[in-house]
This record gives structure tokens, C-alpha cells and sequence, in this order.
């Protein structure tokens, strides 16, 4: 990843809010690029 990028890495514990409210605070900093990264429930 470069610069000014972000990985959201969460589970699906993690509720849609609270990912949102990351984004949120991601562009609010300046990050205009970010991937999630998911991983269901075993």
C-alpha cells in the first residue's frame, strides 16, 4: 500500500457502523483510497 491508503481489516463481529464511521474518519484525514478486508464467521 502506498501513502495515503488505508486497509480496514475486520470480522463479522464488526458492525456496518462502525466500518463506516472508520471511513469516515479515513477522508476526514485525507485518505481518498481504502480497501476492506473481511472475514466471515467460523
Amino acid at each position: 500500500m502506498c501513502a495515503g491508503e488505508l486497509l480496514i481489516n475486520a470480522d463479522a463481529r464488526v458492525s456496518h457502523g462502525l466500518v463506516v464511521r472508520c471511513m469516515d474518519a479515513a477522508r476526514a484525514a485525507g485518505i481518498a483510497h481504502f480497501s476492506i478486508a473481511t472475514q466471515g464467521s467460523e
